[in-house]
């Protein structure tokens, strides 16, 4: 199998055209996000196999570049296949794209796509928690009441207690006040926290991107990210400021989105990310699960990512670095 790698404008025309008519077409797979993605800085491309001048199967790959010009290469929600193919067909196009990996200094190759798939040879289960196994959607043609009603009850009434003392939510067209109760999570969390351009440019070249903030009393207390590509909203990021904890504000800005994207014609709203059904209360996202699940909807699960080393003498070495410094 011979990969083309799609970049004039009439490849790219055409790979639009699959996506636009493929049931798996999403954020992390669209030109749009190719284009955020080259804004960061990152190199990305799109593999396709070509069989009688049609795409039978494709993979945006965003490669990160590392030590020594080696690099990762990460297939988020892809590959796509076209929906009648084999097994074989399958592990043929996996294994391609891994031998195309290994001869351009990648040193692993991760993808996590939607459909599940079968895997074989050195392809494992990733042990990184990047992509979500699982997430939380809500059916956005339900009415407010319907949604209300379909909630756990401390959702509901967190949502009250933020009406009660008044917390305000507005749009905002830039991150400058998003990024301060950013900084604020991340010393809570002990964690180092993105650039902030990293979501002012989100806001520019996400589809549907758009940031909200609660205020109380004029201070502003909590902030979300979120996008919307085709008719499936996403919650982002979220921040807040843990002083002010008490008025829930978090719980109104979720409500305000989840209302302002059925407005844009949104039919789902995907809480980006649970921990599996059964994972117990140590997996990585138990917190933010608890949180989620109060909003009711339904768990869509998806195959764990899955991870081929192309080169593990770099592979264990880049590893044992990370422990060590």
């Amino acid at each position: 199998m011979q990969l083309t790698n799609l970049s004039t404008s009439a490849e790219l025309k055409q790979y639009q055209q699959w996506l636009n008519n493929h049931p798996q077409n999403n954020l992390w797979q669209s030109l749009e996000w190719m284009k955020y993605q080259e804004v960061l800085g990152r190199t990305v491309h799109i593999y396709a196999d070509i069989q009688d001048g049609k795409i039978a199967a494709s993979a945006m790959v965003n490669i990160d570049t590392t030590t020594g010009g080696y690099s990762t290469w990460n297939c988020t929600r892809g590959p796509i296949f076209k929906h009648d193919v084999s097994t074989e067909y399958t592990l043929l196009y996996l294994n391609t794209l891994k031998g195309l990996a290994g001869s351009n200094k990648a040193i692993a190759c991760y993808v996590s796509p939607l459909q599940s798939l079968e895997y074989a040879g050195k392809w494992r289960q990733s042990p990184r928690h990047e992509q979500p196994e699982a997430s939380r959607v809500l059916d956005l043609t339900l009415s407010d009441e319907e949604l209300l009603a379909q909630m756990k009850p401390k959702g509901r009434y967190n949502i009250k207690v933020a009406n009660k003392h008044n917390i305000v939510v507005t749009a905002v067209s830039d991150s400058d006040q998003y990024y301060q109760l950013v900084k604020l999570t991340a010393q809570r969390q002990k964690l180092t926290p993105l650039p902030a351009t990293y979501y002012q440019l989100f806001l520019e070249h996400v589809p549907g991107a758009f940031c909200l903030l609660a205020t109380h009393e004029g201070k502003t207390v909590a902030g979300l990210i979120g996008c919307k590509y085709n008719q499936r909203a996403y919650y982002y990021y979220g921040a807040s400021d843990n002083q002010y904890r008490k008025y829930m504000a978090p719980y109104a800005l979720q409500w305000h989105a989840i209302q302002q994207m059925r407005q844009a014609g949104a039919t789902q709203y995907d809480f980006l990310g649970v921990a599996p059904p059964d994972s117990g209360p140590n997996h990585s996202w138990a917190g933010i699960t608890s949180f989620k699940e109060k909003f009711g909807g339904t768990i869509e699960v998806y195959q764990p990512e899955q991870q081929c080393i192309t080169k593990p003498l770099v592979y264990n070495l880049l590893q044992l670095k990370r422990k060590i410094f």
